[in-house]
């Protein structure tokens, strides 16, 4: 016996019949009989412990349904962990962008202030005061979106992807 529908149909039950006694939804037995879908560990187990009594001895079905689990579990593993390897680069990325912004901001308001400080008093510098006033006004909004607590959200992002991709790859192994 090689397959969930040779033993379903031994035993003259119908899907719905045998999905009932394995947990799972029809459709999934029946994806699983057409090797589409892999079924839960439990419910592998329960087909296991029919077949061996059905035959008396041990079964190729335990054998073929545990490896393609084991299959299919090692190709997950290895995308989730290349997933938040990608998702750790991107935000490791975004990070430098948000700390090169945060530095022009601190730039553009050092120069912002000097000017300021530096302007005449009189009508002849309310143009150049409003100008440089809106200047800063925009580098401080610019600076608090990109300023030090935005950046420890993204280092603890890069943290938690990190983690996850090596987490993923250690139960690779």
């Amino acid at each position: 016996m090689t397959t969930i529908k040779e033993l379903r149909r031994l035993l003259g039950v119908t899907q719905q019949q045998l999905a009932d006694y394995l947990s799972v939804t029809r459709t999934q037995l029946s994806m699983a009989e057409i090797h589409h879908r892999q079924l839960p560990t439990a419910a592998v187990q329960k087909l296991i412990a029919m077949e061996r009594h059905l035959t008396g001895n041990a079964s190729p079905l335990v054998a073929t349904q545990m490896e393609r689990q084991t299959a299919a579990t090692g190709k997950m593993l290895a995308a989730r962990a290349l997933t938040h390897e990608r998702l750790a680069a991107i935000t490791a990325h975004k990070l430098k962008i948000m700390q090169e912004h945060h530095e022009r901001c601190v730039k553009m308001l050092r120069v912002t202030s000097g000017l300021l400080a530096e302007l005449p008093r009189g009508a002849a510098a309310k143009k150049d005061r409003l100008w440089l006033e809106i200047l800063q006004e925009d580098s401080l909004k610019k600076m608090n979106d990109c300023g030090m607590k935005a950046q420890a959200v993204l280092k603890l992002q890069m943290s938690v992807f990190s983690h996850h991709a090596k987490e993923a790859r250690r139960m690779m192994k």
